[in-house]
């Protein structure tokens, strides 16, 4: 347990956009934390919503003992957010959530106690993931599921493991010295990407079950297939960007779609390829249906399983086939791979550097540094 007098600052940075569904509830999950408040600051970082976000935002800070600071995010994504809380931060541990997210009363206490007491640069817990109304309960499962998001243990078990990345990651401050920021470059996987950098160093990640996070996904086919769809193409952006931080895993979706297209365009040339398209179908469809008949609590559900899994995956893989055109390009130019800022004496710029074999040495921020 933490003395009262050891009880370190922790600095919690949230990345938002547009969550004025989500941020009302979020909030009250941080101030309902046993962590004393006073040793606690948050940086909720916009990336210019659009919606009540910010009015929501204001009207908690007139009437709670949290220590919360807005700040302006024009780059919109996640990599970039976290690197304006970082610069702004002073704790001695940086913890991402999510505002999508409501946290168990004991997170943040935690996060501070296994970084104190375990050999660990980075540490989070499990998901469980909730979905709102009958559709967005289905989706909740399939997100679960191993059929649905493969090997994904952060989702899938809830045993205390040495894992490869842990969502809404608490860090030790001094590992971004080692390691650098995030990389903003990416829009997508900024964790698997950080989260690779730390473990080439010798450093082990935790996933524990000391708590827990409630996770609310999409609740519709359109929001979820549209997730996929960037995921996909980050997918295989990131291979250009990190590629040292992604799997064969992550192109299972693109395998299955590229199979399926393939097999139908060709049948087109050489009938006999109609059988390879039936028999990629078939062969889904019947896995589909049994992860969905496990799922499923009614008849109707078990349609909705079926109508999730493949809108999930199909889309999936499109996203990751629309990705090869970006990345072609982004090889053809020779795009810089890593983009972070870099603070200098209180003083702030941006690296933007171009390696052809992404040495991972070269994406540590330099000595003058302080963080």
């Amino acid at each position: 347990m933490i003395g009262e007098k050891q009880i370190p600052i922790v600095s919690v940075i949230v990345p938002i956009l547009n969550e004025e569904k989500y941020i009302s509830s979020f909030l009250e999950s941080l101030e309902q934390q046993d962590y004393a408040a006073e040793n606690m600051e948050i940086f909720l970082v916009d990336g210019q919503s659009t919606d009540r976000t910010r009015s929501l935002i204001e009207d908690f800070q007139a009437s709670s003992i949290l220590n919360i600071t807005l700040i302006d995010n024009p780059d919109k994504i996640q990599s970039s957010a976290m690197n304006l809380g970082i610069k702004h931060s002073v704790g001695k541990y940086i913890i991402r959530l999510d505002a999508h997210t409501i946290y168990e009363s004991n997170y943040i206490r935690s996060c501070v106690e296994l970084l104190d007491t375990r050999d660990v640069a980075n540490v989070g817990f499990y998901l469980v993931t909730r979905g709102k109304g009958k559709v967005g309960g289905s989706i909740a499962k399939a997100l679960s599921s191993p059929f649905g998001v493969g090997s994904s243990q952060f989702r899938i078990s809830r045993e205390e493991i040495d894992t490869d990345t842990v969502p809404f990651g608490a860090f030790r401050r001094d590992i971004f010295q080692e390691v650098g920021l995030f990389n903003e470059y990416l829009a997508c996987n900024e964790d698997n990407d950080i989260n690779s950098r730390i473990r080439s160093k010798g450093y082990k990640i935790l996933l524990s079950n000391k708590s827990f996070a409630s996770y609310f996904c999409r609740d519709t086919l359109t929001s979820l297939g549209k997730m996929a769809i960037r995921n996909g193409k980050w997918n295989v952006y990131s291979l250009y960007y990190s590629h040292q931080s992604m799997s064969i895993k992550y192109f299972i979706p693109f395998f299955f779609v590229a199979a399926l297209v393939g097999s139908a365009l060709l049948s087109t040339v050489f009938p006999f390829m109609g059988m390879m398209f039936a028999l990629v179908l078939l062969s889904y469809m019947s896995v589909n249906s049994y992860f969905s008949s496990k799922l499923a609590d009614n008849g109707a559900e078990f349609f909705r399983l079926l109508m999730i899994f493949f809108t999930f995956h199909f889309c999936y893989g499109v996203g990751s086939m629309i990705g090869i055109v970006g990345y072609i390009e982004k090889v053809i130019r020779k795009q810089p791979k890593f983009k972070a800022l870099e603070i200098i004496g209180g003083g702030v710029k941006y690296l933007d550097r171009f390696y052809s074999i992404l040495p991972i040495s070269g994406l540590v921020i330099r000595n003058e540094v302080v963080i």
